[in-house]
């Protein structure tokens, strides 16, 4: 019996399941990657994984509009990140380009909302505990999620979780001190906005552009 056919994606009016959502966004993710020669393994997963982090019980919270108790805001894209250990090691900085900017800047974001930012705002230990809070409830489902659109998962302890965050904010502390740009996030972007404002139309609509 799965136990997370009830979490959403997307509020009101749609509510989009998140198993639907992450589909579609990888359907269009690999018709791009697939232009511009990019790798279409990699650019799968990363879709796929972009949004696991809404599983957390203060997503779904905030998505029913229930009053939280947290003074900051709930980033699930730092959610999604604590499952980077199902992957190997090589492909993460591709996967972290994918996940960790696709809402946010990491550093100087408009409203402060970027890993970096809430790092420097909260520090990383109390950053890391909020979004690792009831880990053991809730990462099953997540993992229940991505066995179900065809990824191999194990389980991951908290410890692995941890390992994973402060992976990430090592590289985004480098990353962000050079210049450039990430072709694997600018295809994560389009195929984000692509299937979140299309829904169940997005395979329609993708065979007349693709």
């Amino acid at each position: 019996m799965n136990t997370w056919t009830d979490i959403k994606a997307k509020g009101a009016p749609e509510w989009t399941s998140l198993f639907a959502h992450i589909e579609q966004v990888a359907l269009i993710a690999e018709l791009i990657a697939r232009e511009r020669s990019l790798d279409v393994n990699i650019v799968r997963i990363g879709a796929l994984l972009h949004d696991i982090g809404k599983v957390h019980p203060e997503f779904q919270k905030r998505l029913n509009k229930e009053r939280s108790d947290n003074p900051f805001s709930f980033r699930h894209e730092i959610a999604s990140c604590f499952f980077l250990s199902l992957f190997e090691k090589q492909i993460h900085p591709f996967l972290i380009d994918m996940i960790i900017a696709h809402h946010k800047s990491i550093y100087r974001d408009m409203r402060g909302y970027g890993l970096l930012d809430l790092e420097m705002t909260y520090g990383e230990e109390d950053v890391l505990k909020y979004h690792l809070s009831d880990w053991e409830n809730w990462s099953p489902k997540a993992l229940d999620i991505l066995s179900a659109v065809g990824i191999t998962v194990g389980s991951i302890s908290r410890e692995e979780a941890e390992k994973s965050f402060y992976d990430v904010l090592d590289y985004c502390n480098e990353v962000v001190k050079k210049r450039g740009y990430s072709e694997y996030r600018g295809v994560l972007l389009a195929a984000d906005h692509f299937a979140s404002a299309l829904g169940d139309k997005t395979q329609e609509q993708a065979k007349r552009l693709f």
